[in-house]
């Protein structure tokens, strides 16, 4: 039977995989079984059934997003079910990055602006992966009409899920920052670079005494005072201000 090339490859990818397996020895398959395991055991999860279609459903396709203009919430208790979350929520992430990616880059383009916003970001972070990692897609996002609005409790967060030197690299794809109340000393000097220094002058109040040679130096009771005007610069956000910061402040 005729087949289209792209299914006759498929299938035969498919196929040589399943004579790879059957090639195996038993401790190398041992090994793959855990490693999806781990990988599938979210999914697999109660917590989880409750997100997959059923009777009465419609499957969603993430790519509809950007090539319908659909909204998709994803809302997952991530304290009880943190696993779920940052599964389900990769793999939409990836489905979306792989729609934006798709596009093909004009100059002016009117395609629909499409955007992705993260809360609790820690949970979805991901770093230089294949196909949905947030480093090379945030790169070349934005000249196909994507962007990422993410925010997250703090700095430590973000090293902890994918490491410091990835963080510092992924940091420095976002174009503009927010800081609200932190007492982290890392995201103090984060915003201090970030917002840099503005001129200031302040005014010095000097005392000089007067002294009369003649009455051996002492000092006189007539005192003149004098203003001295100093320039210079300062940064915008001291030490401390952003653990200053109040409800609905923000720098």
């Amino acid at each position: 039977r005729h087949m289209e090339p792209k299914a006759a490859n498929f299938l035969d990818g498919h196929a040589k995989g399943l004579l790879s397996w059957v090639n195996l020895d038993a401790r190398t398959k041992g090994i793959l079984q855990s490693c999806v395991g781990n990988a599938l055991d979210p999914l697999l999860s109660p917590a989880a059934l409750d997100y997959y279609p059923i009777q009465g459903r419609r499957a969603f396709d993430p790519a509809r997003v950007v090539t319908e203009g659909k909204i998709l919430v994803l809302r997952v208790n991530a304290v009880n079910d943190k696993a779920v979350a940052r599964t389900l929520g990769r793999l939409i992430k990836a489905d979306i990055y792989r729609a934006i990616q798709s596009r093909q880059p004009r100059t002016g383009s009117t395609e629909r602006l499409v955007g992705l916003f993260f809360d609790e970001y820690p949970l979805v972070a991901t770093s230089t992966e294949p196909h949905f990692g947030d480093i090379q897609n945030l790169q070349t996002m934005r000249e196909k009409r994507g962007f990422v609005v993410a925010g997250t409790q703090g700095y430590v967060s973000m090293q902890q899920a994918i490491g410091r030197s990835r963080w510092e690299a992924l940091r420095i794809n976002f174009g503009n920052f927010f800081f609200h109340t932190s007492n982290e000393p890392e995201v103090e000097d984060h915003a201090r670079t970030i917002l840099g220094t503005k001129e200031a002058s302040s005014s010095v109040k000097l005392n000089i005494e007067s002294r009369d040679a003649a009455e051996g130096g002492i000092a006189t009771a007539s005192e003149s005072h004098r203003k001295v005007s100093v320039e210079g610069e300062q940064y915008i956000i001291g030490r401390g201000d952003l653990a200053r910061l109040v409800d609905q402040e923000v720098f």
